[in-house]
């Protein structure tokens, strides 16, 4: 019965190191996983600022081709969109003022 109860505790030893080893293992994965993730998402907020760059460059694009062009079509959207830029403008000067 001695003999018994010695392996059990020594199984229950084995079995609590190979868990201990793999929570160590598991541990270190989260940690690279965790990591991975900061850099995907650092990533991924360098591509929304360029996107952001790259649809304002659009715009201005397709305004300064709009006066190129001289359609009137495209210059009444040209002048829509500078009288908004004005707005927008004089809104920060008033701001600015207070």
């Amino acid at each position: 019965m001695n003999k018994e109860i010695l392996e059990k505790l020594e199984r229950l030893e084995n079995k609590i190191i190979k868990l201990i080893d793999q929570n160590f293992e598991l541990s270190q994965k989260i940690s690279n996983f965790e990591k991975k993730l900061e850099e995907k998402e650092d990533e991924l907020q360098k591509i929304n600022f360029q996107f952001d760059e790259l649809k304002l460059n659009y715009e201005k694009l397709k305004i300064a081709k709009s006066f190129v062009a001289g359609s009137d079509k495209n210059n009444d959207e040209a002048k829509k969109k500078i009288e908004k830029l004005i707005k927008e403008i004089n809104i920060c000067i008033a701001d600015l003022k207070e």
